[in-house]
């Protein structure tokens, strides 16, 4: 009689932990009974526990439990002197699973080696430690072998063990590391029998050039081979494919794989699965693939293919899965596809596919699953949807992020449809259906797209959990049918035009709600009972721009989940309640900005989820807040009444990423400490407040700065020489402080990566320092207000970011990213001084390249070099000394929007070039001794008198000058040019000073989203449209 067959599962565990360093299991084909005395209570429960984990076909543990002496059961060896049970004697098994178990800490038990009879062994994702025993190689009549899942085995440098393995047909060794096994291909090629073989993530590497390959058998029965998630190359690829001509199932995705598909898998007859996704095959998607005719199943997914999808592939008959997606296939989508009558999954996603699709297409009855999203795409959606028409078990639709237009065509035939995802197109119309009867329907999604009208009634939508109604011109009221979508879990309706009153009615039945996006909605009102008790527990709630106040709205006393929470901009006129910070400990994002709130803050410091908090633009006083420390990313408390010394709070801020407390009432000198403190920062925005002192050099400390903004303080003493190790700075602004001494060479020396340096308005002397060419990525250079002299060094030729001109692709050069933890990017905002008036500019920042050296008292020429700086485009040079003339090269600088030379001694006529600076919006040249006739003509025929006023020998429209042999002007024309004059004169702006100087200031805007700028002639008139149409006069002295 054969032995009995042992299963041993799940709870094993539990007994050999208890049992395996007192019993030795014996193996054998044969059992002896063996008595001793009344067994330990304990033993016998874990023996019984044990015996239930079996499947014992033959009963021959019928005795455990029957006796109540477990040293009388069948196959238990008790001790005579402790009654402990010290050893099992049971038949050898033939199938052992122990798999699924947490041996941690534990190697596999060399004995397994000597259960000779064994058939079937499982020891997968059972945490087994260090190294595989090689005992294992005794099991000779092993079928299936099964060790994956079982990472921590790590100090594998052989497999030779395999030889002995004759009987094995099924190999799993995946998850287990192969890194240091050189000769795995060896040990794999002496199994005969093997069918399946899997070795995903195995770490295994591509074979070594100088390695011979094992040679390769004439015949073996192989038929599934996974490689997966390795790095191997194509000598191990090539290998394989010759190493069995029966294989039906082979994947080697995710591995390190170049060049072009080979020829050679043209000659697996059998396969069924093929998967070579995720690797670097480039080229053409071969013919030969429509000669498989047994595929079902063929991944080609995040490649480098190109071309188009080739006609070939629609022999394919039997063919149920097709992935392209990741590749940069070209064209459409041919009409032989639409013989693959199996085809249930198609995914093109990822591509350049540009349209085009026969009608033909639309055989594909029995498609399931369709993807074309992220590709270029274009054609009217109606048409591709309703190629789908005879596909009515249709669950799965993405045509997002392409070029379709048109209105949406009736959806509700589809009713197996689980997704629609149509968003980042360019759709229009509205809703055709009144009513959207989808039950199964999961996800829908019409973002992104130009969508009117009112939303259709969704009530039988009732699975419906994800709605994304982001971003079109959706216009009415929002439908209260969203009420009974009691599946609901996510809502995004932000950025459209709702209108009406939001209330108790849109969510009364929406109990799984768990994020509500209805921003950006200016004319929608949230009106909601005090005393209402919603049916969910928001974790993401954002209204930011609805109507929410005047009271701070007291139905979220209820919700105790929130994780993110936007109210900015929403008209609150009010007091945070206790009630809030008593059920905020989730918090997680916080942002109440540019609201009315009022009143002290409470100890936030216990607050330990909190990460991000924007309190700008409100009027909040007292003392600053105490937050959390060490792992903030975003504190944002600018434009408030707060007041008082910071020292205590910037102790707490090591460890964060974002401050910005500019525009409050502090005061004080910061300490030592504070600013090791600050100094770990990345953005760091003191601005427009009263603090006070010099600021301190600390020894032995890192800095992380990339933004620093000090401007408008009373800062004092030298520029701070702990800069010097901050070589991250991207931007500095040190403006209108009291700061004294010469510019540091150190700038330019360590400071490479700086694209703005602003120190206007101090008390700075000396020269220009070489080093300062050394600024290779500056755009932004101002200086004005200072006592500097010398002259412009020639070197600013280096200068290279101000050399290249603006495009598109500079956008994101001036934004500042966090990309830890989902935290959106924000920009850094640049202000324009004209007049006494500042106006903010952020989204076009990246595009300004200025230099504003003006009030100071250089000397010299202008010098040639600024001819190679061909993307600058506002240049101030005004209030100095400089001699010479306007060098003819001006005109070359075509993206020059703004100029300022005046007030200084230059000399000889205008350049005719500079009418042809079709992009300047500004222009003084009023008070040098400039002569001849101005070239009025192009460009400059749209400025009046005051550019040019104050140079006596300067004649010629627009001034009252005529030149010689002109016509006399008429009394009219010098009347109305002296009205402009005395009443540019007389302004009470232009008594303090005319001049255009780039003041840099920066604020952060939270989850800053840009949009596209399109790059034409009036780019840069936007850029400065808030100064472009002010007079230009300054009298002369001022």
């Amino acid at each position: 009689m054969s032995s009995p067959t042992f299963i041993f599962c799940n709870h094993l565990l539990f007994v050999l932990l208890a049992l395996v360093t007192q019993i030795h299991v014996i193996a054998s084909s044969s059992s002896t009974d063996y008595f001793g005395g009344d067994c330990l209570e304990k033993e016998g429960l874990a023996l019984l526990k044990f015996k239930a984990e079996l499947i014992d076909d033959y009963g021959r543990l019928s005795t455990w439990g029957n006796i109540k002496d477990c040293c009388r059961w069948r196959g238990v060896r008790c001790d005579n002197r402790t009654n402990h049970v010290v050893a099992l004697d049971l038949p050898a098994p033939q199938y052992l699973d122990l798999s699924s178990n947490d041996f941690s800490t534990t190697q596999i038990p060399e004995y397994i080696g000597s259960l000779g009879n064994l058939q079937h062994l499982n020891l997968s994702h059972s945490n087994f430690v260090g190294e595989l025993p090689y005992h294992l190689g005794n099991l000779s009549m092993l079928r299936v072998l099964d060790l994956s899942g079982n990472g921590d085995i790590v100090d594998v440098l052989k497999l030779d063990w395999l030889s002995g393995l004759r009987s094995l047909q099924h190999l799993d060794l995946s998850g287990v590391n192969l890194f240091q096994v050189t000769t795995w291909m060896e040990s794999i090629s002496t199994l005969e029998l093997l069918e399946k073989l899997f070795l995903r993530s195995c770490y295994i590497q591509e074979t070594p050039g100088n390695l011979s390959l094992p040679s390769i058998k004439s015949y073996r029965p192989l038929s599934v081979l996974d490689l997966s998630s390795n790095n191997l190359g194509n000598i191990s690829l090539f290998w394989f494919i010759n190493f069995s001509k029966s294989v039906s199932h082979f994947d080697i995705s995710f591995n390190n794989i170049e060049g072009k598909i080979p020829d050679a898998l043209s000659g697996l007859k059998a396969l069924s699965y093929l998967d070579l996704s995720s690797n670097s095959f480039g080229g053409m998607i071969p013919d030969y693939l429509g000669d498989m005719m047994s595929l079902a199943y063929l991944d080609l997914s995040v490649n480098q293919l190109e071309g188009r999808i080739p006609d070939s592939l629609g022999n394919m008959m039997l063919l149920v899965h097709l992935d392209l997606s990741g590749n940069k296939l070209e064209g459409g989508i041919p009409s032989a596809l639409g013989k693959m009558v199996s085809l249930s999954y198609l995914n093109l996603a990822g591509n350049s596919l540009q349209g085009g699709i026969s009608p033909s297409s639309g055989n594909l009855s029995g498609l399931i699953w369709f993807d074309l999203s992220d590709n270029k795409w274009e054609g009217h959606v109606a048409d591709l949807i309703m190629l789908l028409w005879n596909s009515n078990m249709l669950e799965h639709l993405d045509l997002s992020s392409n070029r379709f237009y048109g209105s949406l065509p009736p959806l509700s035939r589809y009713s197996f449809l689980t997704v629609i995802s149509l968003g980042r197109n360019g759709l229009n119309g509205t809703f055709i259906e009144k009513k959207l009867n989808l039950p199964n329907l999961l996800i829908l999604d019409v973002s992104g797209n130009r969508l009117t009208g009112s939303l259709p009634d969704l009530s039988s939508c009732s699975s419906l959990g994800v709605l994304n109604l982001a971003d079109n011109l959706f216009n009415g009221t929002l439908t209260e049918s969203i009420g009974y979508l009691s599946n609901l879990d996510m809502l995004y309706a932000h950025i459209n035009q709702f209108e009406g009153t939001i209330t108790e009615a849109h969510f009364f039945n929406l109990s799984q709600l768990g994020v509500l996006d209805l921003s950006y909605n200016l004319n929608l009102s949230v009106e909601i009972s005090s005393s209402w008790n919603p049916p969910f527990q928001l974790g993401t709630l954002k209204l930011q721009y609805c109507k929410l106040g005047p009271s701070f709205p007291r139905w979220l006393q209820k919700q105790r989940r929130v994780a993110a929470l936007d109210l900015s901009n929403s008209e609150i006129y009010d007091t945070i309640p206790g009630w809030f910070w008593d059920n905020s400990r989730s918090l997680q994002a916080l942002n109440l900005s540019f609201n009315h709130l009022q009143g002290v803050f409470p100890d936030l410091s216990s607050y330990h989820n909190l990460s991000n908090v924007d309190l700008s633009s409100n009027e909040f006083d007292g003392s600053l807040p105490l937050l959390p420390t060490s792992h903030m990313d975003v504190v944002d408390l600018s434009k408030n009444k707060f007041s008082g010394e910071a020292t205590k709070f910037c102790n707490a801020t090591y460890g964060w990423t974002v401050l910005d407390l500019s525009n409050n009432k502090l005061t004080g000198e910061l300490s030592l400490d504070c600013f090791k403190n600050l100094m770990t920062l990345n953005y760091l925005n003191l601005a427009n407040n009263n603090f006070s002192g010099e600021i301190p050099s600390p020894d032995n400390w890192s800095c992380s700065l990339e933004s620093l903004h000090l401007r408008n303080n009373s800062f004092r003493g030298e520029l701070p020489r702990l800069l010097a190790d901050c070589n991250g700075l991207k931007i500095i602004d040190l403006g209108e402080n009291h700061f004294t001494g010469k510019i540091p060479t150190w700038i330019g020396e360590t400071l490479t990566l700086l694209g703005v340096l602003s120190l206007r308005s101090n008390e700075l002397s000396g020269s220009l320092p070489l080093t300062l060419c050394l600024l290779a990525n500056i755009q932004i250079l101002d200086l004005s207000i200072n006592n500097i002299s010398g002259i412009i060094p020639r070197c600013i030729s280096n200068f290279t970011t101000m050399s290249s001109k603006p495009n598109i692709s500079e956008w994101n050069s001036l934004r500042f990213r966090l990309v830890h933890k989902g935290v959106a990017s924000f920009d850094d905002s640049a202000y324009i001084t004209w007049k006494g008036r500042e106006a903010i500019y952020n989204k076009t920042l990246a595009l300004v390249k200025v230099i504003d050296l003006s009030s100071n008292m250089l000397v010299g020429k202008i010098p040639p070099e600024l001819a190679i700086l061909q993307g600058i485009i506002g240049l101030n040079l005004s209030r100095n000394e400089l001699v010479g003339s306007i060098p003819n090269y001006i005109g070359q600088l075509e993206f020059l929007n703004f100029l300022d030379l005046s007030e200084n001694n230059l000399s000889g006529g205008i350049p005719s070039s500079m009418s042809k600076l079709s992009h300047l919006g500004l222009l003084d040249l009023s008070f040098n001794n400039l002569s001849g006739k101005i070239p009025w003509e192009g460009q400059l025929q749209t400025f009046g008198a005051p550019s040019f006023i104050g140079n006596p020998d300067l004649c010629g429209p627009p001034l009252v000058k005529p030149c010689p042999g002109d016509e006399i002007r008429t009394n009219n024309d010098v009347q109305n040019a002296r009205e402009i004059h005395y009443m540019q004169k007389g302004d009470r702006f232009i008594s303090l000073g005319f001049f255009v100087s780039l003041a840099l200031g920066f604020i952060i805007g939270f989850w800053g989203v840009m949009g596209t700028l399109v790059l034409n002639s009036s780019c840069f008139s936007k850029v400065f449209q808030h100064v472009k149409d002010s007079p230009i006069f300054r009298p002369k002295g001022i």
